[in-house]
């Protein structure tokens, strides 16, 4: 079987409609939190809810919506028009699938600003004294419990890192409608430039603090954030003030508070290097990403992912994946390609069984399963699960005893967080938020890869998969690898990761083995830079 990246692109696509807050016309649940703001008295109402809950954040919700945009613009005619805005289905409306599901942020983006003052977050950690679906609990549970009207935070100043995400957004959304609705694009560019004025005044990024909102998404840093801001004005407006500005906030020691993580909500700075450099062709900017992507080559298991962190694991393998594939497209670098397909190979299922946690061809994304092993059954999601007044009971028994609760719904498309140690300890069950909860943020970079998987740079530099098959397994002395395929590479790895040998061969051979411990290894086999597969060996 083959992977339809196509179709993992629209399944994936469409789950940021199971997101949406508010009378929006959502595919999993009815209207819902329709008194958002009135305490304030504004309405903000709209926008996506951020994982299995139901709080709506300025920190991941804008994050997503511009890393979307930043590779929409670039390979745009790759993105599917399947449906439209209502309840995300057909007929197709002539605009793409991905432009329909950012407006709900962009609009709700517009509205959290008004008169100097950023309302960057509706709801609190009140959300998660609830398991209901969102509609009983903005209706019936009282505010304590995430019910109407939900608290509003807000701030007139800094906030530089959630100013800078929600202006990005924006201006990237101005060059996007611009062919679409003028007016719309108008308003967009105006929005964007006044978060990014208050983004500007004392720069500095929202405190950690539990009165603030924010205990969830603390942040360090928000040079990383303003500078692609400015990057995205700049795309809007050709003004040179903006790139200048992109450079001095580059050129800030806060801009490599996060240099040593992956690109996630808290850290644009390697996309920042990637946009610099094609903006200026300045070498400095090429180079800082290569170092990066090169520790995040250290990060890859023997199982075809990288594994940085334990919770939301698969959220860093995608965004890297993203970034890899970005930077293939600007220099053709074979090493970045294989490093990203394989990430996104893995996600969708391309693996053994590893742990017995993971079946052999287990997607991760929810209702794809082009492989046949199956994706996960019980997500953590309060509205994909659907219950009421019952829920923290149903809540209980399920998680105590998984497939005794039906859920409600299906929340087709979404990525959970997949495996909490390298290769393995992905627990599907509804308790487990660190493995199997689903967020906005987590399809980001996948949906990103997805679609330039699908663009014409990367058509015909994926082959069909080459039957291959190695013997004696396990072996004590020798391996044979029996295939079609000429002049193709093989690595040789341990479960740690470490390469014991690489060889260059031709046709059918026949690889010496007997100075190899006794221990399990992975065999790794390419063909001109393309990855094909990674076999389990038994050295006996």
């Amino acid at each position: 079987s083959q992977h339809d990246y196509n179709k993992a692109l629209e399944l994936t696509t469409r789950f940021l409609g199971a997101q949406r807050c508010g009378n929006s016309d959502s595919w999993l649940h009815g209207n819902c939190h329709l008194e958002d703001g009135q305490n304030v008295g504004l309405d903000l109402t709209g926008g996506w809810h951020d994982c299995g809950d139901h709080i709506k954040f300025s920190q991941t919700s804008p994050f997503t919506a511009a890393v979307l945009l930043n590779n929409y613009l670039d390979v745009k005619t790759f993105y599917p028009d399947s449906y439209s805005p209502e309840f995300s289905e057909p007929p197709a409306n002539g605009i793409p699938d991905i432009l329909d599901e950012i407006k709900y942020e962009t609009d709700f983006l517009i509205k959290s600003i008004n008169n100097g003052t950023v309302f960057y977050q509706v709801g609190d950690s009140t959300d998660h004294n609830s398991f209901s679906e969102p509609v009983y609990q903005s209706e019936n549970l009282p505010v304590s419990d995430g019910g109407n009207p939900r608290n509003v935070y807000s701030i007139t100043e800094g906030a530089s890192n959630i100013c800078g995400e929600s202006c990005a957004a924006l201006a990237l959304m101005s060059i996007a409608y611009s062919d679409i609705d003028q007016t719309y694009s108008n308003l967009c560019l105006e929005k964007a430039l006044e978060y990014y004025q208050i983004g500007n005044i004392n720069p500095s990024a929202i405190p950690s603090t539990t009165n603030n909102g924010t205990e969830f998404y603390p942040a360090d840093n928000w040079a990383d954030d303003m500078a692609f801001a400015s990057i995205c004005l700049y795309y809007a407006t050709n003004n040179q003030t903006y790139l200048n500005n992109a450079i001095d906030f580059y050129n800030n020691s806060d801009f490599f508070v996060e240099d040593w993580y992956p690109m996630t909500y808290s850290n644009v700075n390697h996309i920042v290097n990637l946009e610099l450099y094609s903006i200026t062709g300045n070498s400095t900017y090429l180079t800082a990403y290569e170092n990066h992507l090169a520790e995040m080559y250290n990060f890859q298991t023997v199982c075809g992912y990288m594994h940085f962190a334990d919770w939301g694991s698969l959220n860093y393998a995608s965004n890297e994946a993203y970034l890899a594939l970005k930077y293939y497209k600007i220099t053709n670098n074979t090493e970045a390609l294989i490093f990203g397909k394989s990430n996104i190979d893995f996600i969708l299922g391309t693996h053994e069984n590893t742990d017995n946690t993971i079946p052999e061809n287990f997607s991760f994304v929810i209702g794809y399963n082009e492989l046949n092993g199956n994706f996960p059954q019980y997500p953590q999601h309060a509205g994909a699960f659907g219950y009421g007044a019952d829920a923290w009971d149903m809540f209980t028994q399920e998680e105590q005893n998984p497939g005794t609760v039906p859920y409600q719904h299906q929340i087709s498309g979404a990525l959970v967080g997949g495996p909490k140690t390298p290769c393995g300890e992905y627990i599907d069950n509804i308790g487990d938020y660190v493995s199997n909860e689903v967020c906005i943020y987590y399809n980001a970079g996948l949906i990103n890869s997805l679609a330039l998987i699908n663009s014409d740079t990367f058509i015909g530099n994926f082959e069909t998969k080459p039957k291959i098959s190695i013997y004696p397994n396990p072996t004590e002395d020798y391996i044979t690898i029996e295939t079609e395929m000429t002049n193709y590479q093989v690595e040789i790895v341990d479960i740690s990761g470490k390469t014991h040998k690489t060889i260059t061969v031709n046709g059918n051979n026949k690889i010496e083995i007997s100075n190899l411990p006794p221990s399990i290894y992975f065999i790794k086999i390419y063909n001109n830079f393309k990855y094909f597969t990674t076999i389990k060996m038994i050295k006996i």
